[in-house]
C-alpha cells in the first residue's frame, strides 16, 4: 500500500511538472509571436535551466536571440540543438539565417543545403540555397535553385523574384521584367518588384513604363530613398530639372 502510495505522488509530481513546462512553453511561444522576443528568450532561458536538453525550448531561446540580434548567443544554442538533434532541419535552416545575417554566405550555404537535404519538399529550404549562391554571385546555381523553388511551390513569388535578380544583376532586361512580371502576379503589395523592373525598363529605355513602377513602388512605400532617386533620374534625362531636384533630395 506504501509503495502504491509513493508511486502516485511521484506520478502526480511529474504531471505538474509537465503541465508547467508546458504552460511555460504556451507563454513564451505567445511572447514570440507577439513580437515581445525579450520576454520569450527570458521564459525559454528558464526553461531550458530546467532542463537543459529540452531542444524545443532551446530553439525558441535561438530564435528570440537571433530577433534580437544575439547572434554569438543564438549560435551557441543553435549548435545545442543540432548536438541534441542532428536531424532538425529547422535548426539547420536558422543556423544558416544566423550566418546569412552576418555575410557569411558560405557557412550559410552549407547550413541552408543540410537543411534542404532534410526536407526536399520545402521551397523556402531551396530557395534560401538559391538566395545563398545568388550573395556569392554563382548565377547558374542561384537559377537552378530558382526554378526548383518554382517547382516546388509556382504559387509565391521567391522563385521568380530571385530569377528576375540573376538577371538583372547579368543586365538581361527582358528577361529580368519577365520575371519580375510572373513574381508581382503572386506577390502584387511587395514594392521592392516595381523599384527593380521600373530599373529594367529604364535600362531598355522605356522611360513611361518605368516611371509607372516607380510611381507603384512608392505608393506602396513612399519612404523607399532607392525609387526616388529612380524618378529622379529619370526626370533628369528628359529635361524635367525641377521634378528630378525634388525627387533627388527626397532620396536624401
Amino acid at each position: 500500500m506504501i509503495r502504491w502510495l509513493f508511486l502516485l505522488i511521484v506520478l502526480s509530481s511529474l504531471t505538474a511538472v509537465g503541465q508547467s513546462s508546458g504552460k511555460l512553453l504556451g507563454q513564451a511561444e505567445a511572447k514570440y509571436l507577439l513580437g515581445d522576443y525579450e520576454a520569450s528568450a527570458k521564459l525559454a532561458k528558464k526553461m531550458t535551466k530546467r532542463g537543459p536538453s529540452n531542444g524545443v525550448a532551446l530553439m525558441l531561446l535561438a530564435k528570440s536571440n537571433f530577433k534580437l540580434r544575439n547572434n554569438e548567443q543564438a549560435k551557441s544554442n543553435i549548435e545545442r540543438v543540432i548536438a541534441l538533434d542532428s536531424l532538425n532541419s529547422n535548426a539547420h535552416l536558422l543556423f544558416g539565417e544566423i550566418h546569412f545575417s552576418v555575410n557569411d554566405f558560405e557557412s550559410a550555404l552549407k547550413s541552408f543545403q543540410r537543411s534542404f537535404a532534410l526536407d526536399t519538399s520545402n521551397f523556402w529550404k531551396a530557395w534560401r540555397i538559391g538566395d545563398s549562391f545568388f550573395s556569392l554571385k554563382e548565377y547558374n546555381l542561384a537559377l537552378e535553385y530558382a526554378s526548383k523553388t518554382q517547382r516546388l511551390n509556382e504559387g509565391n513569388y521567391v522563385g521568380y523574384e530571385l530569377e528576375g535578380l540573376v538577371y538583372h544583376s547579368l543586365k538581361l532586361h527582358d528577361a529580368a521584367i519577365e520575371s519580375f512580371d510572373k513574381a508581382i502576379k503572386r506577390n502584387p503589395k511587395r514594392e521592392g518588384l516595381y523599384n527593380l523592373r521600373g530599373y529594367d525598363y529604364e535600362q531598355k529605355g522605356d522611360f513611361q513604363k518605368a516611371m509607372g513602377d516607380y510611381d507603384k513602388s512608392l505608393s506602396l512605400n513612399p519612404e523607399n530613398a532607392r525609387t526616388h532617386y529612380g524618378k529622379g533620374y529619370l526626370f533628369k534625362v528628359q529635361g524635367e530639372t525641377l521634378k528630378a531636384i525634388n525627387s533627388f533630395k527626397e532620396s536624401d
